[in-house]
């Protein structure tokens, strides 16, 4: 018999320090979805017991965590091998799931997102939430392109390498706008996710009963998630260089990531593969039927007498949860052409 009083969980692989919540879990009347959880650095999968009880409690019947020690942790190259071997554990003993989730917190978030990119089962990833974790770039970082200069064309494919599509990717972080901020984590707007400034310090976001609700939501597909991707550019400008930029956009107030500056040819024009990265992921209750984003271009440029201006109001109807197009044209005769998607986030558990 487990001894509740002691601890919710049971140690199931000594190997691997893989742990399942049992103290709700007997029944086996809710969602079969597993759900993993990697702790931050300093603790041990101890730190999930208020959030294991939550999700427990409102439908979910495996919940598992590992004790990650030093030689696995997110700056160790051996971490991804590690948890290869934990989801391959659940992967064989869950066969009948196509899907899992993950949620780290800290250095936990950071070792899952380097997961869902490297990761051998990271297909199978429907949900990945990230609390108070601290990633250092996007992947703008990495958008490639071919120079106009180095083909005969007037046309370039921009094109950002190896992005999960699938994935709904939430991420959390303590605002450092908050007066009682510990300045652990400096959150990093991530265009792939949804993302949660909170008021809230480094540690207390995991247990706080507002994130834990807005995780349940977002598991329940109570969310319709909207991303804004571009989709063309065609620049004009007035400078003499012939350059356009540099420039970023801004929706809602909330900037474009900042290694996402971009700089164009004139008279150029730029198209972006379907799988590039967007450049705002949303989130909206779906009891809200439509939605109207505010959406900016920023002109970095300080060498210009003039700056160009772009200020657009973008209706956009959520419950139809379609892809469209919208075109539209800055103060200088630039064409951008953003491409709008939007889908009601994959329910893995009904309300109780």
């Amino acid at each position: 018999m487990l001894d509740f009083d002691r601890s919710p969980w049971l140690k199931i692989e000594e190997d691997l320090s893989l742990f399942r919540y049992a103290q709700h879990s007997l029944a086996q009347t809710g969602s079969q979805v597993p759900i993993l959880m990697l702790h931050g650095p300093m603790t041990s999968h101890r730190t999930w017991d208020t959030l294991a009880t939550y999700l427990s409690v409102n439908g979910f019947d495996h919940i598992y965590a590992v004790d990650i020690d030093d030689s696995n942790s997110a700056l160790q190259k051996e971490s991804l091998h590690f948890l290869d071997a934990v989801i391959g554990w659940l992967v064989e003993h869950h066969p009948s799931e196509q899907h899992f989730v993950l949620i780290g917190h800290s250095t936990g978030g950071v070792l899952a997102r380097r997961y869902l990119h490297r990761g051998v089962y990271s297909s199978k990833i429907i949900y990945l939430f990230s609390l108070a974790s601290p990633h250092q770039q996007t992947h703008f970082s990495h958008i490639v392109y071919v120079p106009p200069e180095e083909t005969a064309s007037t046309m370039s494919y921009v094109r950002t390498p190896d992005i999960p599509q699938k994935t709904l990717l939430i991420n959390i972080f303590g605002s450092k706008l908050y007066a009682g901020f510990d300045g652990t984590i400096r959150g990093v707007y991530l265009p792939e996710a949804v993302n949660y400034p909170v008021a809230l310090g480094h540690s207390e976001i995991k247990y706080n009963g507002g994130v834990m609700a807005e995780i349940l939501a977002c598991l329940r597909g109570e969310r319709y998630r909207l991303q804004l991707y571009l989709d063309s550019l065609f620049m004009k400008t007035t400078d003499l260089d012939g350059r356009a930029g540099p420039f970023y956009f801004e929706v809602e107030g909330m900037r474009s990531p900042f290694d996402g500056v971009f700089q164009a040819v004139v008279d150029h024009y730029y198209h972006f593969d379907e799988n590039n990265t967007p450049l705002f992921t949303l989130a909206y209750p779906v009891t809200q039927t439509s939605c109207t984003l505010v959406f900016r271009l920023k002109d970095r440029s300080r060498v210009r007498p003039v700056r160009r201006r772009l200020f657009v109001k973008i209706l956009v109807a959520l419950e139809d949860q379609k892809t469209v197009f919208h075109e539209m044209q800055d103060s200088e005769g630039s064409k951008i052409t953003l491409r709008i998607c939007c889908q009601r986030m994959p329910a893995l558990v009904e309300a109780l």
